[in-house]
């Protein structure tokens, strides 16, 4: 279990799995977070090193970070962030702001999580959370 990336008072707004929408059945591979107020920190879930910053047309602005229990967790939709590639981080250290950046429908934070880097074995960032 690692730490929460965002402060208490937040709310899942959408979890990991299979989501009807009106498209069809649509896979969430992710958790999406949402907690009022405006700059609000995304943290570090634990200990680790920036993977990759950058931007992508889905994700948005997003950062991956490799934590110090080979867990792989990316940070998406984020407004800012804070951090660079290479970097060290410490438990709930800020890196970036919750945003609406890429294909979203509001302000939010997904986080995905995987046990390698491309992330090809997801799994449900749930069992992560405190």
């Amino acid at each position: 279990m690692l730490s929460s990336p965002l402060d208490a008072g937040y709310t899942i707004s959408s979890y990991y799995g299979y989501r009807d929408l009106s498209s069809g059945l649509n896979l969430h591979k992710g958790l999406d977070l949402y907690k009022s107020g405006s700059n609000v920190s995304v943290k570090s879930m634990s200990s680790g090193t920036v993977q990759e910053v950058g931007t992508d047309q889905y994700m948005g602005n997003y950062v991956i970070v490799k934590h110090s229990d080979s867990v792989y967790v990316r940070y998406q939709h984020l407004d800012s962030t804070d951090v660079t590639k290479g970097e060290t981080l410490t438990t709930g250290q800020k890196i970036g702001v919750m945003g609406d950046s890429g294909v979203s429908s509001g302000v939010h934070l997904h986080i995905s999580a995987s046990t390698t880097s491309n992330f090809n074995t997801m799994f449900d960032p749930l069992y992560l959370m405190p």
